[in-house]
């Protein structure tokens, strides 16, 4: 069974000299090394953060087209499930990012095979995912990876030896990853706390008319509130600040019972509990 995940990133590493990168030393694992990196059934909430850290710090390195698809979006839904962030086969993973960034950089590689300064960016990308990770791979995982590194970059120094150099160094990523933290599941997920309804009140304004006033404390996205009297139900748009005010034909209300939610494409979902407020 594996024990703690960051202690395989004792590994042995070698520094070898990318002259394609203009003279930017790479830092990639020594495939002679017969060290097996360690990783955990089990990996805490704070190490994942810092593996997405790192993850965000690489993909600041690629290209402008890279970042677009790797996005704040993209990694609030990797955040969002944190265990499956370490499944190789899930779209929002750590395996799905180097792969968009090897993707990206077969596409920028010029008719000879050859880095351009675009797939230059996601090569030092990659090469930075990579590195954060390799201490976790196996021996074999850290060897499988040298071979595809080896094989990408050209012995006389001038660049790529083929076209399928991103597409194999993905594969050897992937290996390497699966081999590392198949099955781990992320521990001390916090919870997350519940949105609901922090202040409401209700006053007459006329003999027809009230006045449904709050505000909501909210954890999770919401636009709406739902005010529900005898007769019938009206929503009122929440502002920047998630205050909502809403003046309601209801002469002879006694109460108002409303919740806080998101509304979209003519469906409801309420992300807090109903609250009921007499009328004043």
């Amino acid at each position: 069974m594996f024990m703690t995940k960051k202690f395989g990133k004792k590994a042995a590493m070698v520094m070898l000299s990318a002259t394609l990168l203009g003279g930017v030393f790479v830092t990639v694992p020594n495939a002679l090394t017969t060290t097996t990196a360690q990783a955990s059934a089990k990996i805490s909430y704070a190490e994942f953060k810092d593996d997405v850290a790192a993850a965000k710090s690489a993909v600041k390195l690629a290209t402008p087209a890279a970042q677009q698809i790797l996005n704040s979006k993209f990694f609030t839904k990797l955040e969002k499930n944190p265990t499956n962030a370490y499944n190789v086969n899930a779209s929002n993973s750590f395996v799905s990012i180097m792969t968009a960034l090897c993707n990206d950089g077969t596409k920028n590689l010029d008719s000879d095979g050859h880095l351009t300064t675009e797939s230059t960016k996601d090569w030092k990308a990659i090469q930075a995912l990579s590195n954060h990770f390799i201490g976790e791979f196996t021996s074999n995982g850290q060897s499988t990876v040298q071979d595809a590194y080896d094989s990408i970059v050209a012995n006389d120094g001038d660049g790529w030896t083929d076209y399928d150099g991103f597409p194999g160094y993905q594969w050897a990523f992937s290996q390497g990853f699966d081999g590392a933290f198949n099955g781990v599941k992320v521990t001390g997920i916090p919870s997350t706390p519940k949105s609901y309804i922090s202040k409401l009140s209700a006053k007459k304004t006329s003999k027809k008319y009230v006045k449904v006033s709050g505000s909501a404390k909210l954890y999770k996205s919401a636009n709406y509130a739902h005010i529900k009297t005898y007769k019938g139900y009206r929503y009122a748009k929440l502002n920047s600040k998630h205050n909502f005010s809403k003046s309601i034909y209801a002469p002879k209300a006694k109460t108002v019972k409303v919740t806080v939610g998101h509304y979209a494409n003519g469906h409801y979902k309420a992300v807090t509990s109903t609250k009921t407020v007499h009328v004043k």
